[in-house]
């Protein structure tokens, strides 16, 4: 709980010199930051001068490739912007109108749920909230900050459990399952394994294979449960639908979450089988951060991914 003496301390502190701070640690450049912030660089040189005498540190130094944080302000970053976050939203007030809103909504999450849930979102929005937009982004090692910062309003990740909304046993975020679901292997129908009815792991074994490798290195979950047995894998993508469409147009074999029917299916030309390893099932939910569990747009979001799921 905040004391009196707490509040106090924040007496001597200009809200202008923090939302400066803010533009400076995002661009890490002086005129970038002048023009986030809509200033001149004079004007944001004198900032930064004058937030240096106040936190009784320099910030912002040269570094091999422009500015860096200083320890100080790095420790500052998140805290500063989660609270004009909170300051906004606070000053915005709670409501929230879908059909007269113009909110952005940033999500981060695997490809794949974008290409299958992304669209179904707007479909299921788009006549109740015309103006309300979403930016998907890939998952990053920054989705946490970012979530802190309030940069980012949803993550949508793997092996969150399928259950009611709670607190995450890793931290203070909230979370929920969306989806759990195993595993199928595609083939393209004009290849070698095309007309089977079933694959035989004998046959598995002896095909080639795309395996999807985000980060491009390391065995892949069949990997792990195939034990002595071993697979070649001829290729390695990023992405589940690159991946399909690798499948489409070569012999290679691939191993992917079940929903990826939803687009085999579409295209016509992969068929897909219960893969011949027994692979573990795995769930997908979004996570979000404390503060935004009882903002009504927030609310609304999730409930819109639900539905899109369900």
């Amino acid at each position: 709980m905040s004391t009196s003496h707490e509040v106090a301390g924040l007496h001597g502190v200009d809200l202008n010199l923090l939302l400066a701070f803010d533009a400076l640690a995002e661009a890490r450049n002086v005129t970038r930051a002048a023009e986030r912030a809509g200033v001149t660089q004079s004007a944001m040189s004198h900032t930064l001068a004058k937030l240096r005498r106040t936190f009784d540190d320099p910030l912002l130094v040269r570094g091999a490739r422009g500015m860096d944080l200083t320890p100080r302000a790095e420790a500052m970053r998140v805290p500063v912007r989660a609270a004009l976050v909170a300051l906004r939203r606070a000053l915005d007030g709670p409501s929230f109108e879908p059909e007269k809103s113009e909110r952005t909504f940033r999500i981060s999450g695997p490809g794949l749920f974008v290409a299958l849930f992304g669209s179904e979102l707007r479909l299921r929005t788009s006549a109740e909230a015309p103006r309300v937009a979403f930016v998907f982004s890939p998952p990053s090692d920054a989705d946490a900050a970012a979530l802190e910062t309030g940069d980012l309003d949803l993550r949508v990740v793997a092996d969150v459990p399928d259950v009611d909304v709670g607190v995450s046993p890793a931290s203070h975020l909230r979370r929920r399952g969306l989806l759990r679901e195993g595993f199928r292997t595609f083939v393209g129908r004009a290849g070698p394994l095309g007309e089977r009815r079933r694959l035989s792991r004998k046959a598995f074994l002896e095909a080639s294979h795309v395996l999807v490798s985000p980060r491009g290195g390391g065995p892949g979950l069949v990997d792990r449960q195939l034990g002595d047995d071993r697979r070649r894998v001829a290729m390695r993508v990023s992405g589940f639908a690159e991946a399909l469409e690798v499948v489409a147009r070569t012999d290679l074999v691939l191993t992917g979450p079940a929903s990826l029917r939803i687009l085999a299916e579409a295209r016509g030309d992969v068929r897909h089988f219960a893969p011949p390893v027994e692979v573990p099932t795995h769930a997908i939910g979004m996570v979000w951060h404390p503060r935004d569990e009882a903002d009504p747009g927030h609310r609304w979001l999730r409930e819109r991914l639900v539905e899109c799921i369900g």
